[in-house]
C-alpha cells in the first residue's frame, strides 16, 4: 500500500510540473483569420509602417524602425491570451525582430508588454519579455527576461506563437512548447488590447485568437525565483579574478563553475601568430616576464609564470592560448565568451577557433572601434558585437552608425540613465564595466543594465540573490 501511495504521489507531482508548462485554458472572446478584410482591418490603428490584408493575411512592412498596429479598441482585457501564426517574409539585414503586444492602449499612458522574437540585435538570439511605458518625454522600454531558443534556423517558417498575461504573470509559447514565464511589474497590470510590432522586417500574421483567462489564484506568484525575477547578465571580468590570477585557465574554469553567463577575456597575438590571453601589452604586471608580449613567440610566453605576481600559491600557472580556453568550455549550457579584442589581427583566427569547437553561437566580440566591428562581422556574419565606446553619452547619428555596422550593444564610460535611454531608442543593449560593490550593482540593476561586468563574482552573485529575495517580500 505504501509503495502504491508513493507511486501515486510521484505521478501527481510529475503531472503537476507538466501542467505548469501547458497553456492556460481560457474562453475564446475574439478571433479573426482576416479572410473578409481588405486594406487595414476594420477597427485597427496603424502607428507606423505599412499594414494591409493580403490574400487573407495581415502583412506588416517595417518602413521605419518601429512599425506598429493596434487591434480593436473595444477589446479591453486584463487576463487573456493572444495566439497567432507569424511568418517572416523579408528582412532588411541581420538586425531584425517582431513582437506580439498585449495590454496596449491608444492613449499611450499605460504600459504594455511584448513577447519579442529577436535575432542578432542582442547577445542572445531568441525570445524576450519586454515592457514599455510612457516616460516624461518619450516612450521607454525595458528588457525583462531573455530566453535562448533556436527559433530562427529556418527564418521564414510559419510559427504558432502564444502569449498569456494573468495578473502579474506573463508566459510565452512557441509552436505549443513552453518558452518561459516572468513576473511583471505592477504598472503592467491593467486592461488593454492587442497589437503587432515589426522592426527591419516584413511579417505576415494570421489566425489570431484571443482567450479571456480566469483571475489568477492567490498563490500564483509562488514559484522559482530565478525564473520570475530578471536580473542583468553576469559577466566575469577576466574570468574569476577574485579567486585566481586574471586571464588564466584557472580563472576561466572558476567562472564556469560559478555559472556566469559570460566570461570576459582579453585576446592578443604572439609573434608566431597564436592567439592568447593577456590584458596589458607588456608582461611586467601579471607575469615574471618583461617587454612587449606581441614580440614573444607562444613557446616563449609559455615559459613565463602567470600566477606568481598575484600570490606565491599560484606559482606555476601559465598564460593560456585561446584554443585551451575553447577546449575548457562546457559543450552545453548557457556559459558564453566575451572577447575583448586588444589586437585587431586576433579577430579572424579567434572566431575561426570558435567555429572549430562549435562555439560560434556562444560569443560576443568586444570591439574598440567600428573597424574592428566590421572585421568581426566579416569573419563570422551575424556575430553579436559590443562596442566599448568610451563615451559619456551618444547622439542619435552615432547610434544609427553603430547599428549600421552591426553593433548590438554598447558600453559607455559611465552608467547613467542618459546613455541607457539613448541606446534604448535604437534597441541597443547596454553593458557596464567593473561594478564591484553592492551599491554599484544595485544601481545598474535599477537603471536597467542588460549585463554587469565585475571583478568580484561572489559579490555580484550575493547581490543578485538579495535583490531577488527583496522583490518577493
Amino acid at each position: 500500500m505504501k509503495k502504491r501511495m508513493l507511486v501515486l504521489t510521484l505521478v501527481f507531482a510529475v503531472l503537476g510540473c507538466f501542467a505548469e508548462t501547458l497553456p492556460l485554458k481560457g474562453k475564446v472572446v475574439w478571433q479573426t483569420d482576416f479572410s473578409d478584410e481588405t486594406g487595414v482591418p476594420k477597427g485597427w490603428l496603424v502607428e507606423g509602417g505599412i499594414w494591409n490584408v493580403e490574400n487573407g493575411e495581415l502583412v506588416g512592412k517595417a518602413t521605419t524602425y518601429r512599425s506598429v498596429i493596434q487591434g480593436p479598441e473595444s477589446l479591453k482585457l486584463t487576463n487573456f491570451a493572444m495566439e497567432c501564426d507569424a511568418t517572416v517574409l523579408a528582412r532588411r539585414d541581420d538586425l531584425r525582430w517582431f513582437t506580439l503586444m498585449l495590454r496596449c492602449n491608444r492613449s499611450g499612458k499605460d504600459g504594455y508588454v511584448q513577447l519579442m522574437f529577436r535575432y542578432n540585435m542582442n547577445t542572445y538570439s531568441g525570445c524576450e519579455f519586454v515592457n514599455s511605458w510612457m516616460g516624461k518625454k518619450e516612450r521607454q522600454w525595458e528588457l525583462l527576461q531573455r530566453f535562448k531558443i533556436d527559433w530562427c534556423k529556418n527564418f521564414d517558417d510559419t510559427r504558432r506563437i502564444r502569449c498569456e498575461v494573468q495578473g502579474r504573470r506573463m508566459r510565452g509559447f512557441l509552436n505549443g512548447k513552453f518558452i518561459g514565464e516572468h513576473i511583471l511589474p505592477s504598472i503592467n497590470v491593467h486592461p488593454g488590447s492587442i497589437g503587432f510590432m515589426n522592426s527591419d522586417c516584413t511579417v505576415k500574421y494570421d489566425n489570431v485568437v484571443v482567450e479571456e483567462l480566469p483571475e489568477p489564484d492567490a498563490n500564483y506568484l509562488d514559484g522559482p525565483r530565478d525564473a520570475a525575477i530578471a536580473v542583468p547578465l553576469c559577466v566575469a571580468h577576466r574570468g574569476d579574478m577574485e579567486r585566481f590570477p586574471e586571464n588564466t585557465l584557472e580563472a576561466v574554469k572558476g567562472a564556469i563553475e560559478m555559472g556566469f553567463d559570460y566570461i570576459e577575456i582579453d585576446l592578443r597575438m604572439s609573434k608566431d601568430g597564436v592567439v592568447f590571453l593577456l590584458h596589458d601589452d607588456t608582461l611586467e604586471r601579471t607575469t615574471n616576464g618583461t617587454g612587449q608580449a606581441k614580440l614573444k613567440t607562444m613557446a616563449e610566453l609559455k615559459e613565463l609564470d602567470a600566477g606568481i605576481k598575484r600570490n606565491k600559491k599560484f606559482e606555476g600557472m601559465k598564460i593560456p592560448t585561446f584554443e585551451e580556453v575553447c577546449q575548457a568550455m562546457p559543450p552545453k549550457g548557457k556559459c558564453m565568451l566575451m572577447l575583448d579584442i586588444k589586437q585587431s589581427e586576433c579577430i579572424k583566427p579567434a572566431l575561426e577557433m570558435m567555429k572549430k569547437y562549435g562555439l560560434e553561437y556562444r560569443v560576443i566580440v568586444g570591439t574598440w572601434n567600428l573597424q574592428q566591428a566590421d572585421l568581426a562581422r566579416a569573419a563570422l556574419p551575424g556575430v553579436p558585437v559590443l562596442l566599448n565606446s568610451g563615451k559619456l553619452s551618444f547622439t542619435d547619428a552615432e547610434l544609427r552608425t553603430y547599428v549600421m555596422h552591426g553593433v548590438g550593444a554598447v558600453a559607455p564610460s559611465t552608467y547613467t540613465a542618459l546613455p541607457l535611454s539613448q541606446a534604448r531608442r535604437h534597441t541597443l543593449q547596454v553593458f557596464t564595466w567593473a561594478q564591484n560593490s553592492p551599491i554599484a550593482i544595485r544601481k545598474a540593476i535599477l537603471f536597467g543594465a542588460d549585463a554587469i561586468t565585475t571583478d568580484y563574482p561572489s559579490v555580484l552573485k550575493c547581490t543578485y540573490a538579495e535583490y531577488k529575495d527583496e522583490m518577493f517580500q
